[in-house]
């Protein structure tokens, strides 16, 4: 739904400046969104999306209602390609072909976090055999599968950087200023920043700090979402969720991290100590309840909802409130996100990972 620096698909002037800056036919980008994440499984399903790339993410395990999607990676007209540096990836199961990526510190690139703060991270070794950047293995692609060169004409990422760059110029996600040089001296910089001497933006929509607020303004804040510079605040009003609790399944079911593993810990479930501290998945119960269940720390328990069943030790302690239950999705052996549904948000798109309705009893 989104095109480069924050314009947006439906709108036709954020078009026609993508047209101009790519170089194509007026009219050329299609106003109509494609398919958010769990729609486009869906079509997979269907068999209406024929192939997927999925580059260095792990949907087989991570995505809700498993089961479901699973079904969709095996569709018979399906052809799955993944660009997987890690062979215990659940969803190599589903692949038809792996390509090898270089991994972070076998290729150069700038990163980008929550801060806004963006930096370079150069090559620190050779990546092994035929390993090699995603964005080369999609350059590739992309020039076999019959797009324009010039659209594709980039050999390697600072190429794609550069041409980031241009295209948030003059936006308020301006980037020109964040030259790969100056990147390359300085511990990161923070957008906008619109030119090599301006350093960066720590506050946005702050006079004298944001190079977006004019400096001529007579607030302090300007909020350059609307002309009058006011903040935008939606206020909608309460909801609530897809499947809440009923007397056949009582319970709230939520999905949580534990603090030792990282999403589907193809990385962290490498290093022993880690493994150690967490090695499966479990199930937090309230005491109140687990004393209701006749459950006790640490027995096998049943955990089900209306899509799946799944037995898993129990925590007994006072972490989760009366009448929930939580689930960490690290572990491959356990893919709790099988019990959740995929209902989504109408706005974000975001599955509702945080609520759905469940059962435990005492295995």
């Amino acid at each position: 739904h989104l095109l480069p620096a924050g314009r947006a698909i439906p709108n036709a002037k954020h078009r026609a400046e993508m047209e101009k800056l790519w170089g194509l036919p007026e009219g050329r980008i299609a106003p109509e969104p494609g398919y958010h994440t769990v729609a486009l499984f869906e079509a997979l399903g269907r068999g209406d999306v024929k192939c997927m790339i999925i580059c260095e993410t792990n949907p087989a395990h991570t995505l809700p209602n498993l089961n479901k999607v699973h079904k969709a990676m095996s569709h018979p007209e399906s052809f799955i390609v993944c660009i997987e540096a890690f062979p215990d990836a659940v969803t190599l199961e589903y692949a038809d072909l792996v390509l090898p990526p270089a991994f972070w510190c076998e290729r150069d690139g700038v990163y980008g976090c929550g801060e806004r703060r963006y930096s370079l991270i150069e090559k620190a070794v050779e990546p092994p055999g035929q390993c090699r950047p995603t964005v080369n293995t999609l350059v590739e692609f992309a020039k076999r599968a019959g797009v324009d060169p010039k659209l594709v004409n980039f050999s390697n990422a600072e190429d794609v950087w550069n041409e980031w760059r241009m295209v948030s110029k003059g936006t308020t996600y301006d980037f020109w200023g964040m030259t790969r040089d100056r990147l390359r001296k300085e511990s990161g910089l923070i957008w906008p920043c619109p030119s090599e001497d301006h350093p960066g933006t720590s506050l946005r929509y702050v006079r004298g700090q944001d190079p977006c607020v004019p400096a001529d303004h007579p607030d302090r804040f300007f909020f350059y979402g609307k002309p009058d510079g006011r903040a935008v605040i939606w206020m909608r009003p309460a909801k609530g969720a897809a499947e809440e609790p009923d007397a056949d399944y009582p319970l709230y079911l939520t999905s949580m991290r534990v603090i030792d593993h990282w999403h589907t810990a193809t990385m962290t479930g490498k290093v022993p100590e880690l493994q150690k501290a967490n090695p499966i998945a479990f199930v937090e119960i309230n005491e109140e309840d687990a004393a209701k269940a006749g459950i006790r720390h640490g027995d096998s328990v049943i955990v089900e909802t209306r899509r799946d069943v799944m037995e898993l030790p129990a925590r007994v302690s006072d972490v989760c409130r009366p009448g929930l239950i939580a689930v960490p999705f690290f572990d491959p052996k356990k893919l709790v996100n099988k019990l959740f549904l995929d209902a989504t948000d109408p706005v974000s798109r975001e599955p509702e990972y945080k609520i759905c309705a469940a059962r435990v009893r005492k295995a």
